[in-house]
């Protein structure tokens, strides 16, 4: 490998593992924009080594190069080079924008798309005696190249990814609230709010579409949780490693998120508790006891008594709700 080669290879280490840093430090959930960083920064630094030394003919399968005269081939991979780390450099800016609420997830797509483009046209209209003869890239040339391209595209991505919510937010206003998470954006009026309910040990099932990392899961989920054995979809907004979850119903869609801790939760369920018109709750309060009928609906409150004791009738079962308010700390400041 040449000077020239091996500064590639340097960079190719050297600028994701200063990103590594400054996202740890930074960025609330740093795995995704680390991983894009990672993977497209050495196939951006690839590229301009292609298109410098114009080589690498014998890394790209499924092109017949017998065909093309030696100068041909140099143009071929002088193109095929600039064009795999511009597309390189805009799959790490489109991938910042996934946890951007829905509008990222189509943001990323059209970024893909546009990558794409840029790996395979030179292959597609460089056809034999059909190539565009490319100037010989000077060293000067190519540093400013380096230089510009990883500016735009890494400091760019790196800025988005630390703006973006990257965990999970909720906001409080006077008719309603807003709940944001990577690739879900929630907004409701207290109004709409149906059986409202916390759960301390809430199983969020399993993953159907969405964003999920070993800090945050999110998008649209299957669980059990209510019916052994019958799955639900429903739109989860979470932390993984939280248990608790607050959950409400809107137009017969099921909702549920938490914060980062319990008390976090439990405190935005109080505040909840106070803006929700009481029809919303469950008829035991939503923190207490809860009643399964599979045969009736969702959640049935006939399992609960308005003098307070609690039974469970023919095809009825206790869930994992939390005993008693009284006895969970967070909530003694919301019993009624």
């Amino acid at each position: 490998m040449n000077r020239f080669g091996a500064t590639m290879a340097a960079l190719a280490v050297v600028i994701p593992a200063v990103c590594t840093v400054i996202a740890i430090l930074t960025i609330e959930d740093w795995f995704l924009p680390l991983i894009a960083v990672w993977i497209f920064y050495p196939m951006m630094c690839l590229g301009f080594y292609m298109a410098k030394e114009r080589t690498g003919s014998r890394w790209i399968n499924g092109v017949d190069f017998s065909k093309y005269s030696e100068s041909e081939i140099g143009d071929l991979m002088c193109m095929f080079g600039l064009g795999m780390s511009l597309g390189s450099a805009v799959l790490m800016l489109s991938i910042s924008f996934i946890a951007m609420s829905s509008i990222g997830i189509y943001v990323t797509i059209v970024g893909i798309a546009v990558a794409v483009a840029c790996f395979l046209l030179p292959l597609a209209f460089g056809r034999p005696g059909r190539v565009r003869k490319m100037p010989e890239l000077t060293a000067g040339m190519t540093v400013t190249l380096v230089i510009g391209m990883s500016v735009v595209a890494v400091v760019p991505s790196m800025l988005m990814a630390e703006g973006s919510v990257y965990g999970v937010e909720v906001e409080f206003g006077e008719d309603g609230f807003t709940v944001d998470a990577p690739m879900e954006h929630w907004s409701f009026k207290y109004h709409e709010i149906e059986e409202l309910a916390l759960y301390p040990d809430f199983d969020k099932g399993s993953r159907i579409a969405g964003y999920a990392t070993p800090k945050i899961c999110s998008g649209t989920y299957k669980t059990d949780f209510f019916d052994p054995g019958n799955y639900l979809r429903y739109q989860l907004a979470s932390y993984a490693s939280e248990k608790m979850c607050i959950t409400f119903w809107v137009d017969g869609n099921l909702y549920a998120f938490n914060l980062s801790d319990d008390e976090s939760t439990a405190t935005a369920y109080a505040e909840l508790v106070k803006r929700v018109p009481r029809q919303g709750f469950l008829r035991d309060g939503g923190f207490t006891w809860h009643a399964v009928d599979g045969s009736a609906d969702r959640l049935s409150g006939r399992a609960y008594r308005e003098s307070g004791a609690r039974c469970r009738g023919p095809g009825q079962r206790r869930l994992r709700g939390i005993g008693d308010a009284r006895m969970h700390i967070a909530l003694q400041d919301i019993v009624r």
